[in-house]
């Protein structure tokens, strides 16, 4: 911890004192209620205190005091609601939210995204057999009627569907009964 960055600093006529954090660019951050002390990165992956801040660069943490009289859960809020916001544009870009990076920031992991997007894909490649199945049912129903068609419907469920096109071809090329006998035995 940079010990020129965090320093007491007295608040008010009882003397109380409180952290103060001067950033890099001139920020003061002051802590009424609080003391702080050094937690490295790692630490701060597996801490489970309560904590109000803290700062990576300088491993920082700013802890809560449990008799402090200044403290009011008002100021929570504002990061309860900021988690809940980060927490719903991580689901929707299928990320996953961690809770700390080298300099104490949320990151985001994308390794849901690309399940998703496999998801998507084979939501794709079977959305494109079903419209196929749909397909040479109508062109069967034009050519041998909806018996037949129907038969053709049953048998295309469990199909698979590299042998759709061998399908619409034998529509062309065969008899109904021919055809219904060459599906089967694709089953």
């Amino acid at each position: 911890m940079a010990e020129s960055n965090v320093v007491a600093a007295v608040l008010n006529a009882e003397e109380e004192v409180a952290p103060v954090l001067y950033l890099p660019d001139g920020q003061r951050l002051v802590f009424p209620g609080c003391h702080a002390k050094h937690v490295s990165a790692a630490e701060i992956e597996t801490y489970e205190g309560r904590f109000e801040y803290w700062h990576g660069p300088t491993e920082t943490l700013i802890v809560s005091d449990a008799d402090a009289r200044i403290v009011s859960g008002d100021h929570e809020l504002p990061a309860q609601y900021l988690a809940q916001l980060a927490q719903q544009l991580a689901d929707e870009c299928g990320a996953q939210l961690g809770t700390a990076g080298p300099e104490g920031t949320p990151r985001l992991w994308r390794h849901r995204a690309e399940g998703r997007r496999q998801g998507h894909a084979e939501g794709r490649r079977q959305g494109h057999a079903e419209g196929e199945r749909a397909l040479l049912c109508r062109l069967a129903a034009r050519r041998f009627g909806d018996e037949v068609a129907a038969s053709l419907g049953v048998l295309l469920a469990g199909l698979a569907s590299e042998d759709l096109a061998d399908v619409g071809d034998w529509i062309f090329e065969c008899t109904s009964d021919e055809l219904l006998r060459r599906v089967r035995e694709r089953h």
